[in-house]
């Protein structure tokens, strides 16, 4: 697929979606909901909130996008109108991206705290791997999701997803929607633990239940280390995924031996896969000898070479 080729095209829009062109046929070069973001060629999806995108049609047409996602037509351009929720549409929308790419190996990521950094590490990886998507900033819920997804280049090999929640039963719909062929949880805490009656546990279930949207046989990247590990290998031995764990702990796929802060960042010593590792990092905070080995075993799920893996940590 040449790099020109568009995004999406009205048409490919329409067929996603369920909706029909009002206007002339566009072709667009990204996606964006928020009309002051708008980057000349790309769809504006007016989505209802706190306010109602309709509204911002014309200032989107005006900055420059190329057609909108809409549920009516709207002044200023050419619109795939749907019925319904535009919300629904985006979804649909991600998902076909994820279709039409069978041949893109796919990672997601969550837990209480590193889903962004691990994320980004992640992709950093496989940027070195070759042409790679991901999430930007924290584009990790309801919305974020699906806009990652429709978002995703069609040449693209490798691409990474950040997985958020404020509320019990939001993680494993997003992650059926990416059917992730990798997926980790970086760590659990108590952290949105007032909306769970059973605590820490509840989190702990909720995080593992980004497992469920896992490929036949992926891989779960787990923490062994926390207090609920026997919870997130459940989960995922329920899901049919491959449980692969990291920790400090004799047995685990990587093992954290020794993290030694230095003036430049930090030195790690492991053991992945039973094979003795010694390498820098960049980042100093002791928590990184941890997400290192999640980072390392997601890159491996995800093809990644080793060596690559270790070059984009140190750079990192």
């Amino acid at each position: 697929m040449p790099e020109t080729a568009p995004l999406w095209t009205s048409a490919e829009i329409e067929a996603a979606t369920g909706g029909s062109l009002s206007g002339v046929p566009f072709a667009v070069s990204g996606i964006t909901y928020n009309s002051r973001e708008i980057v000349p060629g790309e769809l504006f999806v007016a989505l209802r909130g706190a306010r109602d995108g309709h509204d911002f049609a014309a200032a989107a047409f005006a900055a420059g996008a190329a057609g909108a996602l809409t549920e009516r037509p709207v002044d200023g351009g050419p619109a795939v109108v749907v019925e319904g929720d535009t919300l629904k549409a985006l979804e649909a929308l991600g998902v076909a991206a994820r279709d039409r790419a069978p041949h893109v190996r796919r990672g997601a990521v969550t837990g209480s705290v590193g889903k962004t950094s691990v994320t980004q590490a992640i992709k950093a990886g496989l940027d070195l791997a070759g042409p790679a998507h991901a999430s930007i900033r924290s584009y990790n819920n309801h919305i974020g999701v699906p806009l990652t997804l429709a978002r995703m280049p069609r040449g693209v090999a490798r691409a990474v997803f950040e997985i958020g929640m404020n509320a019990p039963g939001e993680i494993a719909p997003l992650s059926r929607m990416v059917r992730p062929h990798a997926a980790c949880v970086t760590t659990v805490g108590p952290v949105h633990i007032e909306a769970f009656a059973n605590g820490e546990a509840g989190v702990a279930a909720e995080k593992a239940s980004i497992f469920e949207g896992l490929v036949d046989g992926g891989a779960a990247v787990l923490n062994g280390d926390v207090a609920y590990a026997v919870v997130l290998d459940a989960a995922a031995r329920k899901a049919g995924a491959r449980p692969v764990v990291f920790g400090t702990s004799a047995g685990s796929d990587a093992r954290l031996i020794d993290f030694r802060p230095n003036g430049e960042g930090a030195r790690v010593k492991a053991e992945l896969f039973g094979k003795p590792l010694d390498f820098p990092l960049a980042q100093s905070g002791f928590h990184w000898g941890m997400n290192s080995l999640c980072v390392l075993l997601m890159l491996d799920a995800l093809d990644v070479p080793l060596d690559t893996a270790l070059t984009a940590l140190a750079g990192f």
